[in-house]
């Protein structure tokens, strides 16, 4: 299925059409200059961008500069996160981040077409922002178990599983406790989704992060921490997924501070255990009780 429908094509084309007849903005009249990636062995292409109102940037651009590198520029100049754009070459949408645009046709001049959506996929089939389903294998097989988006963040965790053999028809190995789900929405419009399992001594697990046009595993998860796929989406977000230990890390130094306030907490309850029973023994002594 599409996530594209007829009628968003159109709005673009009509865009297209209108940044046709719409003068290419001068460098020199841009408060913010011309954003660009730096790549000094490569030839420098401006590639345009238009918005739902006719307004168009420039961006310098190159050949190997990819997607993603292009929702970053179009998010420190006019805000709009990166998992809420979808970009459009012609009537194509350009879902793969890491697709260059030497790859994808975009030469000097070239006008791609900004639409904005600020949910992830599927978010709407889900009661909470944040939440968690355990045991998700008793439902049966995942074509059985999982709606139609799960199912894509499961395919997707299942690349990158390692020796466990995640598939679609029998899950894999999936451990002792089977496999949970857990997700969370953040403030860059993207949700984070977390398979966990225990398929042996250590936890494993997958983090993938949904947008408004794909379902990509960013990281891996085990009972050290997650650790990146793609170092491209080490950003301020999974910082701090990491900085929470979310859904179910705790951070070393967390770990130290729990374990050295129940140290404490041990100790006081001994003290208080102590002084109890000295005010008991001075009381039956007071009352001339023997005391053994």
């Amino acid at each position: 299925m599409s996530f594209f429908d007829a009628n968003q094509l159109s709005v673009a084309a009509t865009l297209l059409h209108q940044a046709a007849s719409t003068p290419i903005p001068d460098d020199s009249d841009d408060d913010f200059g011309t954003t660009e990636i730096p790549h000094p062995s490569e030839e420098t292409a401006k590639t345009y961008v238009t918005l739902m109102g006719g307004e168009v940037h420039a961006f310098e651009t190159h050949r190997s500069t990819t997607v993603s590198d292009v929702k970053a520029l179009i998010h420190k100049r006019l805000g709009h996160s990166i998992c809420s754009q979808k970009l459009i070459l012609g009537d194509s949408v350009l879902s793969d981040l890491n697709a260059r645009l030497g790859e994808l046709g975009v030469a000097e001049a070239s006008m791609l077409t900004l639409l904005l959506n600020r949910e992830p996929l599927g978010q709407s089939l889900l009661e909470e922002r944040n939440g968690k389903k355990m045991q998700m294998n008793d439902g049966g097989p995942p074509t059985t178990a999982l709606n139609e988006f799960q199912l894509k963040s499961w395919q997707a965790a299942s690349k990158h599983s390692k020796w466990n053999e995640w598939n679609d028809v029998t899950w894999g190995n999936l451990g002792c406790w089977g496999v949970d789900f857990y997700w969370t929405t953040r403030s860059d419009d993207c949700r984070y989704e977390y398979w966990s399992t225990a398929p042996g001594d250590n936890e494993f697990g997958v983090l993938v992060r949904v947008d408004a046009d794909s379902v990509i595993a960013i990281a891996q998860g085990s009972d050290d921490g997650l650790n990146l796929i793609d170092e491209s989406f080490d950003n301020d977000i999974f910082k701090q997924l990491v900085k929470e230990g979310w859904p179910r890390f705790s951070r070393e130094e967390d770990e130290d501070k729990e374990n050295y306030i129940t140290t404490i907490e041990r100790m006081d309850m001994e003290k208080m255990k102590m002084e109890k029973m000295m005010k008991k023994k001075m009381l039956m002594k007071k009352k001339g009780i023997k005391i053994n």
